[in-house]
């Protein structure tokens, strides 16, 4: 499964991430052997979505999937959009305004997991 990770510029709660990277697992097909994160930023959701990497790596190794993290730029991940299972953007619950790849991923019917705490 691959899955696009974007926040919001004064996004930094580790445990809302953790929810929403529990909720992208959740909607994985049985047959899928991989968990594989493209996180387009900023620096702190590309920090903490590499915790989570480290940190779940193990777990999900007993679980016989393998995860990976990689870093893209918005520009190519909005231009490879349909490549995508899933994406998660995270913001603090005063950030209302959705970003332009999240509208670009509705548009091409990637499911969206929107998390605002």
């Amino acid at each position: 499964m691959k899955v696009l990770l974007q926040g919001s510029k004064d996004f930094n709660d580790y445990q809302v991430l953790m929810r929403a990277m529990g909720v992208a697992l959740s909607s994985m097909s049985p047959g899928d052997k991989e968990f594989q994160i493209y996180s387009v930023g900023p620096h702190k959701t590309n920090d903490l979505a590499l915790s989570f990497t480290n940190l779940t790596e193990d777990s999900l190794k007993g679980r016989g999937i393998k995860a990976k993290f990689h870093t893209l730029p918005a520009k190519l991940a909005e231009d490879k959009i349909d490549r995508f299972d899933y994406m998660v953007y995270v913001s603090n619950p005063e950030n209302r305004r959705l970003s332009a790849l999240t509208n670009k991923a509705e548009e091409n019917g990637i499911e969206l997991g929107i998390f605002r705490y």
